[in-house]
């Protein structure tokens, strides 16, 4: 790993991405901030990084196109100089029982969450190989390891990842390169703050510490997988999720 860590990051302007953000900056990390439509929210994150002593480059790419991954994974290690951890945070689910399920967002779930995966990893990789080192890092859910009524096609996408992790992590480990997985629970968004006091009783309750995880949990285990302190640590799927699963 360089001396200043160079950290591919999609999905840059959700929820758990801005903690990343934050969390690696104040390491002066170079970050590729990857954002689709949010400008505004993506410019004040750099802005961020920057004014926490790290740095890094705007990303905006629609991961469902092959060209615009290409370009953006070659704009980043042009810029970079390499790269030394790719997270794969990108993705997303509308929930919908089976039954009700169209071809077209079947399909639309597993190309955000597995397939998208699949295009920027394998474009990210010669660098890595390059280098002999290097860590990827899928974020998943504990829908694929758990099975949420409505997440059919939500959890496919993701148990998809899980197998696809696992069988890299075996393909690249001879260069030095780890892949794991993180899986995190409930964890405060916009989205759980939607939700009717009942349902939200019932995440808390379904967990053993009895609440909600905050997005800086998982970006502290993000954060860890991606450092050298987890040198001897790959082919995992960790939860994080408060005892949930």
């Amino acid at each position: 790993m360089s001396d200043t860590p160079r950290i591919l990051l999609t999905g840059a302007t959700g929820t758990i991405g801005q903690a990343l953000v934050e969390l690696f900056s104040k390491k002066q990390a170079f970050v590729g901030i990857q954002f689709r439509k949010n400008r505004e929210g993506a410019q004040e994150l750099l802005d961020l990084a920057q004014s926490n002593g790290g740095d890094g480059i705007l990303l905006e790419a629609d991961l469902l196109d092959s060209a615009q991954i290409e370009s953006m994974v070659e704009e980043f290690v042009q810029s970079a100089g390499g790269i030394d951890s790719l997270i794969n945070n990108a993705g997303g689910n509308a929930d919908k029982l089976l039954y009700f399920i169209e071809p077209d967002e079947w399909e639309n779930t597993i190309a955000l969450n597995l397939d998208s995966v699949y295009a920027v990893t394998k474009k990210a990789l010669p660098a890595m190989v390059e280098q002999r080192s290097g860590s990827i890092i899928n974020v998943s859910s504990i829908s694929a390891l758990k099975g949420l009524p409505g997440q059919t096609s939500y959890a496919a996408a993701k148990a998809g990842l899980h197998g696809f992790s696992r069988a890299l992590a075996r393909e690249v480990g001879r260069f030095n390169i780890r892949v794991n997985v993180v899986c995190p629970g409930a964890i405060e968004s916009p989205s759980i703050e939607e939700l009717t006091d009942e349902r939200r009783k019932w995440l808390e309750d379904a967990a053993c510490l009895q609440r909600i995880g905050t997005p800086e949990e998982v970006a502290h285990l993000i954060d860890f997988l991606a450092s050298e302190q987890s040198s001897f640590i790959t082919g995992q799927i960790i939860a994080v999720d408060g005892g949930v699963v």
